[in-house]
C-alpha cells in the first residue's frame, strides 16, 4: 500500500474516531430514557387514561424527572412527584407554547393536552398538568423548571433572563438597559415568536421576547424597572 494511501486511511480513521467521541459527548444527558418505577407505572397509567383516553400510551410516554423530598434516602424513597412527558404520533403537526409563572415553555411536535407534561404525585394518587401543578404550589415544580430544565423534554425559558444564567438578577436589568441604548445586542436568542400564533396554545399574541418581562408586547425601560422591582422584592 502506498504511503500516500496509508496517510489518507489513517486520517479517515482519526476523523471517524473523533466524530464518534464527539457524538458520545454531544448525546444529551437526558432523563427521557428513564422508565417509570414499577410501583407507580400502573397507577399513573389509570390516571393518564382518564385524561387522554389513550390505552397504548407507554409507547409515547417517558419519565422526565423525579423529585424527591429533602430527607429522602435510598432507592426505595417515594418521590414528591414524577414529571412524565406524553405524546401521540397520531396528532397533526403542532407546536404549543404556554407561560407558567415567569416561565415560557414550548414543546416539540405531537404533544397531548397542553404541553404534554404531567405531574404525578404518588402519595395521594393525583395527576396534574404542568400549569395546574404550578398554580397549586406543589413543592419542587418551580425548582424543576429553573434548575433542571435540561432534563425536560419541553423547552423552558425564564422571562427577563437576558444573561441566560437561569436566574433573575439585577444583571439582567443592566443588560436590558445596555441593549436598549445599543451598547449590546439582544440577539436572536431573545425572540420567542418563532412559534406561529396559529399553532400556539394558548394563543400567545403578546409576549414575543424574553426581555419583555412585563408582557406588554414590547421591550423597553419598563421591563428593566419591572425586573429591578422583582429582584428587590417590591413586586
Amino acid at each position: 500500500m502506498h504511503t500516500y494511501t496509508k496517510k489518507i486511511l489513517s486520517s479517515l480513521m482519526i476523523l471517524a474516531l473523533l466524530f464518534s467521541l464527539c457524538a458520545v459527548g454531544m448525546a444529551p444527558a437526558s432523563a427521557t430514557s428513564k422508565e417509570m418505577d414499577e410501583r407507580y407505572r400502573e397507577p399513573f397509567a389509570q390516571l393518564y387514561r382518564q385524561f387522554s383516553g389513550q390505552d397504548d400510551f407507554w409507547r409515547y410516554c417517558w419519565v422526565d424527572y423525579y423529585h424527591y423530598p429533602n430527607d429522602a434516602t435510598g432507592d426505595e424513597s417515594t418521590p414528591d412527584f414524577i414529571a412524565v412527558f406524553c405524546e401521540d404520533s397520531g396528532l397533526e403537526f403542532s407546536i404549543y407554547s404556554v407561560i407558567i409563572g415567569d416561565y415560557y415553555i414550548s414543546t416539540g411536535l405531537n404533544s397531548l393536552y397542553e404541553i404534554g407534561t404531567y405531574i404525578y404525585t404518588p402519595s395521594d394518587g393525583n395527576i396534574y398538568t404542568l400549569t395546574e401543578a404550578y398554580a397549586s404550589g406543589i413543592d419542587g415544580v418551580e425548582e424543576m423548571l429553573s434548575e433542571h430544565y435540561d432534563e425536560l423534554t419541553v423547552t423552558v425559558k425564564l422571562l427577563g433572563d437576558l444573561d441566560r444564567d437561569h436566574k433573575l438578577t439585577v444583571k439582567d436589568a443592566t443588560k436590558l438597559q445596555k441593549c436598549l441604548v445599543g451598547v449590546e445586542e439582544f440577539g436572536n436568542g431573545d425572540n420567542l415568536n418563532w412559534i406561529s400564533v396559529e399553532q400556539s396554545y394558548p394563543m400567545n399574541k403578546i409576549t414575543r421576547y424574553i426581555s419583555d418581562f412585563n408582557r406588554d408586547g414590547d421591550r423597553n425601560v419598563k421591563d428593566a424597572t419591572a425586573i429591578q422591582k422583582r429582584v428587590a422584592g417590591l413586586e
